[in-house]
C-alpha cells in the first residue's frame, strides 16, 4: 500500500511532524519521523525463528489546530491529525521450509494535544483511529517458489505519546511512542499489535 522511503521521502519534503507547539501561529503543520525501533508481537509457529523487531519505516502527518486551553496551570494546544504509515520488513523463517515476510502500513486520524511544558518544551499525545494493512508472503526456498501475497485489514484504536523541542517559532524536533494493532490471519487473536519509537521534526506554518 505505502512504500516506506516514498512516505519518508514526501515528509521529509514536507518538513516534518510533531504536534501543535505554537498558538500564535498558523493552524496547519506537517511532518514526518523515522522509527529507530518497531516491536512486533507476532503470531509465530513453535520451532520457527521469528524477527519480531525492525529498524525501518516511518510515519508522515499533517494537523490542523482547532484551539487551547489550560490544564495544570499549563497551556494545553488541541489539534486534529491524519497519518499514513509504513513499518518495513519483518521475516519468520521455517527452517527446512522457507521464510515468511510480513510488512504493515496504514493511515491514522487522530486527536492530539500538546501540554507546553516550557516556552521551548511540550509533552504530547495522540489517540485515534487506525487503519492497518498487513501483507504475508511466503517463499518456499526448497522448491524455489515464491506465493502470492495474503492480506489483511484491520480497523482500531491507535494512542501515542512523545517529547517535542521547539527550535524557533515554526520548527521543533519530535520524539514519539506509538502502538497500532495488527492482524496476520483470519484466526488470530485480537491482541497483536506494533510499538514504535521515532524521531522526527516538525514545522508550523
Amino acid at each position: 500500500m505505502f512504500n516506506s522511503h516514498r512516505i519518508l521521502c514526501a515528509g521529509l519534503l514536507a518538513l516534518a511532524a510533531g504536534g501543535a507547539t505554537a498558538a500564535d501561529l498558523s493552524p496547519g503543520y506537517v511532518g514526518a519521523s523515522y522509527n529507530v525501533g518497531t516491536s512486533y508481537t507476532l503470531p509465530c509457529t513453535g520451532g520457527d525463528e521469528c524477527q519480531t523487531q525492525a529498524h525501518s519505516g516511518g510515519k508522515v502527518y499533517a494537523g490542523y489546530t482547532l484551539g487551547a486551553d489550560t490544564l495544570f496551570g499549563m497551556d494545553d494546544i488541541h489539534a486534529i491529525e491524519f497519518g499514513l504509515f509504513d513499518f518495513g520488513r519483518v521475516r519468520e523463517v521455517m527452517p527446512g521450509f522457507g521464510y515468511m515476510n510480513r510488512s504493515v502500513s496504514g493511515a491514522t486520524l487522530t486527536y492530539a494535544s500538546a501540554l507546553k511544558l516550557s516556552d521551548a518544551w511540550s509533552f504530547d499525545t495522540r489517540f485515534g483511529l487506525a487503519y492497518v494493512r498487513s501483507k504475508s508472503n511466503f517463499v518456499d526456498t526448497e522448491h524455489g517458489i515464491t506465493y502470492d501475497s495474503s492480506t489483511h485489514i484491520k480497523f482500531g484504536p491507535t494512542a501515542g505519546l512523545g517529547l517535542a523541542y521547539a527550535l524557533d517559532k515554526h520548527w521543533a524536533l519530535t520524539a514519539d511512542a506509538d502502538y497500532l494493532p495488527i492482524k496476520f490471519g483470519s484466526g488470530e487473536p485480537s491482541s497483536h499489535h506494533v510499538n514504535t519509537i521515532s524521531l522526527g521534526a516538525a514545522y508550523h506554518f
